[in-house]
C-alpha cells in the first residue's frame, strides 16, 4: 500500500520572511470552505513550510524533516506531527492523496 502523501492548499496559507520573523514564527491559515481563519503555531508553521517547499511528503518523510529541524527523535514528535496534520486536513489546508 502506497503512503498517504501530503500537499499545503497554496490559498490557505502565505509566507512572509520578514513579517513571519516578527510574529515568531506564528500565523494564520485560511479555510477557503468554511472562510474562517486559523491560529497556527510555531511548530504548525514550520509543518506548512516544509510542505509548502517539498510538497507530496509522506508521513515517515515529513516526520524525519520535523525531527531534524527540532533535532529531538522521531517518536518524540510523531503524535504531535499526526494531530497536527490530521487538524489542517479537516480545516482544508493539507490535502491528501495517495
Amino acid at each position: 500500500m502506497t503512503p498517504m502523501r501530503y500537499f499545503l492548499d497554496p490559498f490557505s496559507i502565505v509566507f512572509h520572511p520578514r513579517l513571519d520573523a516578527r510574529n515568531n514564527f506564528q500565523t494564520v491559515a485560511y479555510n477557503w470552505e468554511k472562510q474562517n481563519v486559523l491560529k497556527v503555531n510555531q511548530f504548525g508553521y514550520e509543518i506548512l513550510k516544509i510542505l509548502d517547499e517539498k510538497p507530496g511528503l509522506s508521513l515517515d518523510e515529513l516526520c524525519e524533516l520535523v525531527s531534524q529541524k527540532y533535532k529531538t527523535q522521531q517518536e518524540q514528535i510523531r503524535l504531535k506531527l499526526v494531530k497536527f496534520i490530521e487538524q489542517m486536513v479537516k480545516e482544508n489546508v493539507i490535502k491528501e492523496k495517495n
